[in-house]
């Protein structure tokens, strides 16, 4: 698993719906790497919609992109995982089924399509 990265590096960050790194590999600055979507769609103000009220799609929305933010961290998180278990392999613990799921996680991460 050192394949070199496809995404753009982190630390991302949010600011008012964007995801954001200072990290630009270009650098330029800080980089809008992706815009958080889905207030319009939560308060029904978009197609189709939930019809929620606007504290709560906002409140939704900047959760999703806390997430999406902390993207990076979790999957360096789950490689040290998965290189600390390849060196102390303990097979049939919990601590093995937690090791598989972060393995599931980086291939879904940087799998190519």
């Amino acid at each position: 698993m050192t394949a070199k990265p496809q995404h753009t590096p982190g630390p991302y960050h949010v600011e008012v719906g964007y995801i954001i790194t200072d990290g630009d590999p270009y650098g330029r600055g800080p980089m809008h790497v992706c815009q958080v979507w889905g207030w319009g769609h939560l308060t029904g103000k978009g197609a189709g919609g939930c019809a929620m009220g606007p504290e709560k799609a906002a409140e939704i929305q900047d959760a999703n992109g806390r997430l999406l933010a902390a993207a990076p961290d979790l999957l360096a998180a789950c490689k040290a995982l998965v290189e600390w278990e390849d060196h102390d392999h303990m097979p049939g613990t919990a601590l093995a089924a937690a090791v598989a799921a972060a393995r599931a996680a980086i291939e879904k991460a940087e799998r190519e399509t």
